[in-house]
């Protein structure tokens, strides 16, 4: 008998073996094929696997947010000839052969006379040798026998004889620690390996940056350290230091010189939402410091961060200097003094009223909805409602003086009104108004109305009335209705296109919003002024001006009732279908 060549595949005909002994090879054949080619493949897949895993370690470790970019550039071209490397045992990895198998099944099956190698021979001489043939016969009984019990065994690849210290088990380790760690930054710190932005700088650039503090506290911008070409070490250490900004103020970082630049903020530092146009050529950034935190320059050399310490603003206080003195016409007179971190702007007393006239007179008023009574002008002041007008009025002629009981913009003097607004020329073309006897008139910004009896009521601010199809309808009139539901802890009223919608924060919790939805629309149909609404939404909190954590942030609540409109319009057919199943 012969054997057949290493290199040629097992014959079609085995002499005389059955198919079951066939079949059984064949099966014993293939596994063990496999099982070579992966240990062949696995010690080059493993290479590969932990190159990429130890990139993976460092991106989520976030190596690349703490490196330059040319640094970023150059560690992310070492990582690629890595992997290159890496890659290089794949071109030598071959496909196992028949003879490969077959030699597999003999050792690992342990049986002697190489079974799996016999049971492929042929017979050398011719069939007429009856000698021979019945040798050939015997062998044939003997492999076939042993073709049941062929075993390719385990692969054993032996990547532990490549890497006897288990680096990659470390790897391993390390990509699950720093996956973990790196929360839902995990694909912006991979990201960030392949942000070469500032690797190659314009040759003339500049960044600028400064903070601008809110109106009303009165302080100048503060200028932050900025970037020009190859002074970046120094604006680095120059905004090493944290910087003290009161809470609200923006952040602007503009940039020049075709230069584009990435801007991003942490902690309380957040983009700012409001829309804003650059000058041209530029390009700039803005954000809104709420409290302490971070912003990170990328794109203009090495990373620039300018840190925030933001303070936040105290509410104004007012306080007695003495005790009330009575004055001959029965009213008081009050010595006070008012108190702001930032310096007060004004304290405009104006108006005067008992609690007598208040629980008798006006407070049932202002639940049905009449507005709020701040009672009788002090001696001296005079108050009036003149039409509603958005601009600038600059004499009393410009405006339109509406009779006792009509509801507009409330204007008041008397002595202690101040003629102009300190150092601030714009705010007083807007808010003072000129009589022409030579007085000054104030521009409250308060919607209201004098009655029959000199009283003066508020109705809310002017800009927070809400236009309908069916009339104006203003806060401080709506309002109070819903507040007397003993559910309700506060309420809001917002327009959403030419809808008025009424926004409810509750005292407690509560699950049955339908049920409550309509009680409170039948309270409003009860009242005249209340009776145009249709909407109402429920928020668990109410936003809040934080200085006084009483003034509702009616545009953010605007904005969301419009968000929650559209939403419930949405769902709409689908509630009515599932209220008829």
């Amino acid at each position: 008998m012969t054997e057949v060549p290493s290199n040629a595949p097992a014959p079609a005909q085995r002499g005389a073996e059955g198919p079951a002994a066939g079949l059984a090879l064949d099966t014993a054949l293939r596994r063990a094929r496999w099982t070579i080619f992966w240990e062949r493949l696995w010690p080059a897949l493993a290479t590969l696997v932990t190159a990429a895993g130890l990139f993976l370690a460092v991106s989520w470790l976030g190596l690349w947010l703490w490196l330059p970019p040319l640094a970023r550039a150059a560690v992310v071209l070492a990582f690629a000839i890595l992997t290159l490397a890496a890659a290089v045992p794949f071109i030598f990895v071959r496909v196992p052969v028949t003879a490969d198998g077959l030699r597999r099944l003999d050792r690992s099956s342990g049986l002697p006379h190489r079974p799996a190698t016999a049971i492929v021979d042929n017979l050398a001489v011719t069939s007429s040798d009856s000698y021979s043939l019945a040798l050939w016969n015997a062998h044939v009984e003997r492999t076939r026998a042993a073709a049941q019990t062929l075993r390719a065994g385990w692969p054993s690849p032996r990547v532990s004889a490549r890497d006897p210290y288990a680096l990659r088990a470390l790897v391993l380790i390390a990509c699950i620690a720093t996956f973990v760690a790196a929360g839902g930054e995990r694909w912006k710190r991979i990201a960030a390996a392949f942000d070469w932005q500032g690797v190659v700088l314009p040759a003339n650039f500049r960044v600028d940056a400064w903070v601008t503090p809110p109106a009303y506290t009165g302080k100048p911008p503060i200028i932050l350290a900025g970037i020009h070409p190859g002074d970046t070490a120094r604006a680095a250490d120059a905004a090493s230091e944290p910087v003290t900004v009161p809470a609200g103020s923006t952040l602007v970082v503009r940039a020049t010189g075709k230069l584009n630049i990435n801007v991003s903020g942490s902690g309380g530092v957040t983009a700012a939402t409001d829309a804003t146009h650059a000058p041209s050529g530029t390009e700039e950034h803005r954000f809104k410091i709420a409290s302490t935190g971070t912003a990170t320059l990328r794109g203009a050399g090495d990373d620039l961060t300018w840190a925030f310490n933001a303070i936040a603003d105290k509410p104004p206080t007012i306080a007695l200097t003495k005790d009330p003195e009575q004055q001959n016409r029965g009213s008081l007179m009050l010595s006070y003094r008012v108190e702001d971190d930032y310096g007060a702007t004004e304290a405009l007393p104006a108006t005067e009223m008992t609690g007598a006239e208040a629980m008798t007179e006006t407070y049932a008023a202002t639940a049905r909805g009449a507005g709020l009574c701040v009672g009788h002008p002090f001696d001296g002041v005079e108050v009036r409602a003149i039409a509603f007008g958005d601009g600038p009025i600059s004499t009393l002629r410009d405006a339109r003086i509406l009779p006792t009981g009509e509801i507009g913009e409330l204007i008041v003097r008397g002595p202690h009104i101040s003629p102009a607004y300190a150092d601030d020329p714009d705010s007083t073309r807007k808010n003072k108004v000129h009589d022409p006897d030579g007085t000054i008139w104030h521009r409250l910004g308060d919607a209201g109305y004098v009655d029959a009896q000199g009283r003066v009521w508020v109705c809310g601010r002017a800009g927070h009335r809400v236009t309908t199809a069916s009339g104006t309808l203003y806060p401080l009139m709506c309002e109070p209705i819903f507040d007397a539901h003993p559910r309700v802890r506060r309420s809001g009223l917002v327009g959403v296109g030419d809808l008025a919608v009424i926004c409810i924060e509750l005292a407690g919790s509560a699950t049955d919003h339908d049920a409550l939805r309509a009680e409170l629309l039948a309270l409003a149909a009860a009242h005249a002024t209340t009776r145009s609404i249709r909407h109402v939404l429920f928020r668990p909190h109410l936003p809040v001006d934080p200085r006084h954590n009483s003034k509702i942030e009616r545009p953010a609540l605007a904005k969301w009732a419009a968000i929650e409109l559209r939403r419930e319009q949405r769902w709409r057919p689908f509630r009515q279908l599932a209220a008829t199943v």
